[in-house]
């Protein structure tokens, strides 16, 4: 980790740049500083961090159903999408209890809970 200095021009930066992570924090003085740290090569070449442990039963699971909800919602036809967008609105863009923000999500939790219903 390196502390470094921003062109002025630059008020701050956070993401990766080849193989430099930066980081900027703002203090709770309301300064900011931004770090930079250098990622690992990975054995393909590409910069980051390697896995240490092997996907559990139940993550692989939620990754099949994630993609399944996703192929739904994309599958889904053009009116299928606005009849959905309409019941986002009447329903006060809720669902569940839950308030959300865009109609992805919004989507994807109705498709979740179907899919929750019809799993045993």
């Amino acid at each position: 980790m390196a502390k470094i200095n921003l062109n002025s021009n630059i008020k701050s930066i956070s993401g990766r740049v080849g193989g430099l992570l930066y980081k900027t924090f703002t203090k709770a003085d309301g300064t900011q500083e931004t770090r930079a740290y250098h990622l690992p090569v990975k054995k393909n070449g590409e910069y980051g961090y390697e896995r240490k442990t092997t996907p559990s039963k139940k993550e692989l699971g939620n990754r099949a159903r994630f993609m399944l909800a996703q192929q739904r919602l994309n599958n889904l036809s053009q009116e299928g999408k606005e009849m959905l967008a309409k019941q986002w609105r009447k329903d006060k863009f809720m669902f569940n209890g839950k308030k959300y923000a865009t109609f992805r999500g919004y989507a994807m939790a109705r498709i979740f809970a179907e899919i929750n219903q019809q799993l045993p």
